[in-house]
Order: C-alpha cells, then structure tokens, then sequence
C-alpha cells in the first residue's frame, strides 16, 4: 500500500505554528510503518514561509525522528510543495527521494503538490 499526506505545515511552535498534532501524526506513522510499503509526503511538511527550518525540526524533534526511522523501514518520497521549496529543490538530482513530481509508471499514480498552476 502506498500512504499519501500533505500540507502539514509544522512550523515552530510560535503562535503561527497551527500544527498541534504531533501525538496524533506520530501513531499515524506507526500505522504506516506496519501497512505500508511506501510513504509519500506530498509538500509542505514543513512551514518555512513562517519559521526557520532549525526551529521546526527543534519543535518537532519526534515526528522529524520517526519520519528519518521510516526511512529504514519503507520507501519515503518528498514531493516539494510551495512552502518548502527552498532549501529542498537542491537535493532533486541527488536521488534520495525528493522529487518535484511523483510518477509511479507501475500503478499509474502520479502525484504533485498543486501549487505550479
């Protein structure tokens, strides 16, 4: 099964962070990483329009650890979106799972984050 999420937009814990779930996103892992066999976020886990990448991951510290635990356990892909383009559109060639576009030519499955219309 492949599990697909977006738009979570963690951010940093101040009064403009509006993710308050990470008890909850943090079972939703341990669901995946009994069922699936991949993962793909589909942009935006992060709100870097709002906060620092550093104090995301700082605030985030368990869902950033589980999703990096996954990563052992299952494929993980990374489908930049619009608020975390950038630092993430460097690693695209780098071939560690994080692409612009998900094309999946065995199911016919593709995914993009929406926000290049």
């Amino acid at each position: 099964m492949k599990v697909f999420i977006s738009d979570l937009h963690l951010g940093d814990g101040s009064r403009t962070d509006d993710f308050h779930r990470d008890k909850e996103l943090l079972k939703f892992f341990e669901f995946v990483e009994t069922e699936a066999q991949e993962l793909v976020v589909v942009g935006d886990l992060f709100e870097l329009w709002q906060a620092k990448l550093d104090k995301i991951l700082f605030r985030h510290i368990d869902v950033v650890n589980k999703l990096l635990t996954l990563r052992k356990k299952l494929k993980v892909t990374y489908v930049i979106g619009n608020h975390d383009y950038i630092p993430f559109v460097r690693f695209v060639k780098a071939n560690i799972g994080i692409l612009i576009e998900y094309n999946d030519k065995e199911s016919g499955i593709v995914a993009e984050h929406g926000n290049r219309y």
